[in-house]
């Protein structure tokens, strides 16, 4: 009689394996997601210009930001807001993509929101 190794198997009817594969795709994606959001901010964070137009200061003049009238918006509100701070306020995010795309668990989400939030 043949001895056969044991398969980790539960009652879904999707295979353990296929799981994996999907949980893991899935943190790379929400990990690209954050890195990219991060990298539009940082755009438009760098080519804010004061004469844009946004919610504070209405203008008819073409916006000087790379990512037009919402890079604009996005970008005075951030600085008036936070200052500068809002510089140090990427890191973060950015920090968490880095460990999302490098497969590492992303433990107590709810308590890194709020701290980061804080």
């Amino acid at each position: 009689m043949a001895v056969q190794d044991t398969y980790d198997t539960d009652e879904s009817a999707i295979p353990v394996g296929l799981r994996r594969f999907i949980k893991r795709r899935a943190k790379e994606i929400l990990g690209l997601g954050i890195a990219a959001a991060s990298g539009l901010a940082a755009i438009a964070m760098a080519t804010w210009s004061s004469l844009d137009p946004s919610l504070n200061h209405a203008t008819d003049a073409a916006p000087q930001n790379l990512l037009g009238v919402p890079g604009a918006i996005v970008a005075d509100q951030l600085f008036s807001w936070f200052g500068l701070g809002a510089l140090a306020l990427l890191f973060i995010p950015l920090s968490w993509a880095v460990l999302l795309l490098s497969q590492n668990n992303l433990t107590n989400l709810k308590s890194r929101l709020l701290w980061w939030l804080l």
